[in-house]
């Protein structure tokens, strides 16, 4: 048990703004022992514990850490549970399940984040067309990252707040205020990450080097669909940028071992194969559904697998992936969804071809009913 006597003692004391004198008056000691405790350079005797702890009005569990070590405890016991339920695509169990962490913990900023979190993805799934901020979850979205930005001194928690609220504003049409939280944010080149790898030395440099190729490879491929969403482009120009992402994945797992990124890569050639078809490219559009369908496979193979895998390209080597994080989707395999897409009127044009055929029935053994 890690106890922390020392750092409670100061923050009791501060909250209840006192000087170490008025503690040391208070139970007939020195300032000078007083001041050794905050500074763990000592411990108060035991019997002077429990005055200790009427004076601050809290328990000796309290002033010990004990009491912070429960709380602690059944917090993470919360985090685990909504893990499992994450992981198995349980939205609305994992948002009952933060709202009875909250009955129990209002003011901790895990359980406010938490909270938050799962508010926004039900949202997210559920929400009207047109939201505005009179919505319930919206609403509480909003109260959440606010009280969060207020009370929280952790970094972490009020980067989460602040991307959340970012988004949140967003969706909302709250142009102004979604720009205001963007702009809390450190940029690319002064993250915690970045500065990390340049400090850091031998195998954890190297180590969170790659981290950070895989997490830049990941924001080009989301701006490259930011840039699509702003409707600046043509179908021609927006195939070339699909297959800037397909190259860029190519160049940092080089040696074709994708993991996880055959998802990325699936999806990306599905964008493709839709474009060639509105552009009516049959050719295009039967390569693209084929590298979308080879891809598609692999992603389902690797989460039918499970445990954890390693990636060997020189760029990413030291990183692994675990399987047992793939989140799975209410409509069944990438295969069955991909299958399902494929019915779409946009792919009559090759659906009589032969090679569509052939890239159907290996679709097939992947899907579940």
């Amino acid at each position: 048990m890690n106890l922390t006597i020392a750092e409670n003692l100061k923050n009791f004391r501060l909250n209840k703004g006192v000087t170490q004198n008025d503690l040391a008056e208070f139970l007939g000691m020195s300032n000078q022992s007083v001041s050794k405790w905050e500074r763990d350079e000592g411990f108060p005797d035991i019997t002077l514990l429990p005055k200790i702890a009427a004076y601050y009005g809290v328990t000796v569990d309290d002033l010990l850490g004990c009491g912070r070590i429960a709380i602690d405890s059944r917090i993470q016991d919360y985090c685990d549970r909504s893990a499992k339920l994450a992981h198995e695509y349980k939205i609305h169990e994992d948002l009952a399940l933060w709202e009875a962490a909250y009955a129990e913990f209002p003011n901790e900023p895990k359980v406010l984040q938490g909270l938050m979190g799962s508010l926004f993805s039900v949202w997210m799934t559920e929400k009207r067309e047109q939201p505005d901020d009179s919505d319930p979850y919206s609403r509480r979205i909003l109260e959440l990252g606010r009280r969060l930005l207020d009370e929280s001194h952790d970094t972490a928690v009020r980067d989460h707040a602040v991307e959340i609220l970012c988004y949140t504003y967003s969706f909302l049409g709250d142009s102004e205020n979604a720009k205001f939280f963007a702009g809390q944010q450190t940029g690319y080149h002064a993250t915690k990450d970045q500065l990390l790898a340049a400090v850091l030395e031998g195998e954890e440099k190297a180590k969170q080097a790659q981290e950070n190729l895989e997490s830049l490879a990941a924001c080009m491929y989301q701006n490259v669909n930011e840039l699509i969403y702003s409707e600046c482009f043509t179908l021609e120009e927006e195939i070339r940028l699909r297959r800037f992402v397909v190259r860029l994945y190519e160049l940092v797992y080089e040696d074709g071992n994708y993991g996880f990124c055959h998802d990325v890569l699936f999806v990306t050639w599905q964008q493709i194969a839709w474009l060639y078809a509105r552009l009516a490219d049959v050719e295009n559009c039967l390569s693209a559904i084929e590298k979308c369908t080879e891809h598609c496979i692999a992603y389902d193979k690797l989460v039918q697998s499970g445990g954890t895998g390693k990636y060997t390209a020189l760029t990413v080597n030291r990183l692994t992936y675990d399987l047992n994080e793939t989140v799975p989707t209410e409509a069944g395999t990438q295969c069955h969804i991909l299958l399902k897409c494929l019915n779409d009127p946009f792919y009559d044009l090759i659906r009589n071809h032969e090679r569509y055929t052939v890239l159907t029935e290996k679709l097939k053994p992947y899907t579940k009913a």
